[in-house]
């Protein structure tokens, strides 16, 4: 997401390139007049919607008492603003046709979970970690839901140890992550059960970290009263892959899909603003 530095710089820059539209004009040695710029707004909508759109603004930050040009102001801009959505569209509904053949391929690998009562959205989860086939050894997983995000799960069978957080070395390079976000745990006849949950960043997170790393051995540390540590497999590791591959897909295809929504919306709205400016003029 952009930072509030890159929305300084945009809203520095907009207002440089609306001073240098005013200036251009008064340099002309004309009188920048609102119907001038609508009369450029105009002559540049269809070969530089980007100006046009710039030279709007001017009109509203010039002529704030225009009410007639400002309305004209923004017809121009609603055409210049469908014509974008009406492009971008088709590009989007490509891309996510694109995604979608992706993830039938991909999904054979993993169980999905439905959205319930008490999940707004369905969980992926890779087959090496069902939790049936793991319910005796120490291990880490991933598991994703349909928007991309990835929350990791350690699981921890031994004596009691109350841990916190973890630690992944990979030939000597560490990541931490911090205290979990949530952690349960339950004592089955002196065996000692711990689950801690993580919400694992796509880019920066400890499946990322897992994933793009080369290292011979990949060693999780568990954290906290007692500490336990152990080398994840190489088919749990390969699985990590798979896990990272189709939150990155998923994520894509949620991004995809709101701009879907987005443009479509835009379209019906601008039609109708459009429809009742010609009505009403």
């Amino acid at each position: 997401m952009p930072s509030f530095y890159t929305f300084h710089k945009l809203n520095i820059l907009i207002s440089l390139l609306l001073a240098f539209i005013l200036s251009s004009c008064a340099g002309s040695g004309k009188t920048v007049t609102a119907e001038g710029l609508l009369d450029n707004a105009r002559r540049l909508e269809k070969k530089d919607p980007q100006a046009a759109l710039l030279t709007l603004d001017s009109i509203h930050e010039s002529f704030p008492r225009d009410i007639k040009s400002r309305r004209q102001a923004d017809t121009i801009e609603w055409r210049i603003e469908l014509i974008q959505a009406i492009t971008s569209l088709p590009h989007v509904d490509s891309m996510l046709r694109v995604d979608s053949a992706k993830l039938e391929k991909i999904k054979v690998n993993f169980n999905y979970s439905p959205a319930s009562e008490y999940q707004d959205i369905g969980i992926w989860e890779h087959r090496v970690f069902r939790t049936e086939n793991n319910t005796s050894r120490n291990y880490l997983k991933p598991t994703v839901n349909d928007n991309g995000d990835i929350v990791l799960i350690s699981f921890y069978v031994g004596r009691e140890a109350v841990h916190t957080t973890l630690t992944i070395s990979i030939d000597g390079m560490e990541r931490h992550t911090g205290v979990a976000d949530d952690v349960s745990s339950f004592n089955d006849g002196g065996v000692f059960h711990e689950f801690l949950s993580f919400n694992d960043d796509l880019e920066t997170g400890i499946t990322a970290y897992i994933t793009d790393t080369d290292g011979e051995k990949v060693t999780v540390m568990l954290r906290g009263e007692n500490d336990y540590s152990y080398d994840m497999n190489s088919r749990d590791r390969e699985a990590f892959g798979e896990t990272m591959k189709l939150a990155v897909l998923l994520h894509e295809i949620h991004e995809f899909a709101t701009q879907q929504t987005k443009f479509s919306r835009q379209i019906e709205l601008l039609n109708q603003r459009l429809y009742n400016t010609v009505e009403h003029d």
